[in-house]
């Protein structure tokens, strides 16, 4: 009885070091991740302290799952604290991947197989994530959502943080610039639409700087409200409409 006291205490003691010692070698997994980063020069220069600031918004880690709305609200999440940081779209894969976890992590180790030696764009990320974590339905719906969005009463920054949470999951329908300025064009507000009736520009960052400035200049005239603080939010509860 003893002898099969000392053999059970002798197995738990080796289950408990292997256990630390998995945790420590996961531990450790990661913080070579981030050091090799960081000595990578992510996002230019400064490359180590854009993954530090990054990791110190408090980032969560993902390691997969079923949950559709848990894992719209991670990725919003993370774009967000893409969005902080001022990121650029290379090295926007890297952070993120970085943040990936058991049965996510694994899923990515096989599916980047796919693009062999060069990294993957961001869009193509946004793409593979959505066909693997996110359900055929809850994809359709997104596309409808996208093809019907105006702005409405959301000021320039709403609509625009909108515009791009959706478009990753039609990204055939935004693959160019043109594509992207013209449907973001169409989705305005009339009379900031008509504002740039004759403006042919079919670069997507070109129209969003001017579209704020044309929101700027209507405020200081009195003809629309100052912006809300807050940007991802919609209308305030009071739902007050902007004068056109």
């Amino acid at each position: 009885m003893q002898n099969a006291v000392k053999m059970l205490i002798a197995d738990q003691a080796t289950h408990d070091s292997v256990a630390k010692e998995t945790e420590g070698n996961s531990v450790g997994h990661k913080e070579g991740q981030m050091q090799n980063l960081a000595s990578q020069n992510i996002g230019g220069d400064g490359g180590g302290q854009l993954l530090k600031t990054f990791m110190a918004l408090r980032t969560l880690e993902f390691s997969g799952g079923t949950d559709a709305i848990m894992v719209e609200n991670w990725m919003k999440s993370i774009e967000k604290h893409l969005r902080a940081t001022g990121c650029n779209e290379a090295k926007k894969v890297r952070l993120v991947t970085f943040l990936l976890a058991g049965k996510a992590e694994r899923w990515w180790e096989m599916a980047r197989q796919r693009y062999g030696s060069r990294e993957p764009t961001w869009l193509e990320f946004q793409e593979a994530f959505n066909d693997n974590y996110f359900p055929s339905w809850m994809r359709e719906q997104k596309v409808y959502e996208f093809i019907e969005l105006t702005q409405g009463t959301k000021t320039v920054a709403q609509y625009e943080v909108e515009f791009i949470s959706l478009a990753k999951f039609v990204i055939e329908l935004v693959s160019s610039e043109s594509n992207k300025a013209t449907k973001f064009q169409l989705g305005l507000r009339p009379k900031i639409r008509y504002t740039l009736a004759y403006a042919r520009i079919a670069d997507y960052s070109t129209i969003v700087q001017r579209v704020y400035a044309i929101e700027k200049d209507r405020v200081e005239m009195g003809i629309d409200q100052p912006p809300s603080k807050g940007v991802g939010s919609s209308q305030g509860k009071n739902g007050n409409k902007k004068r056109e």
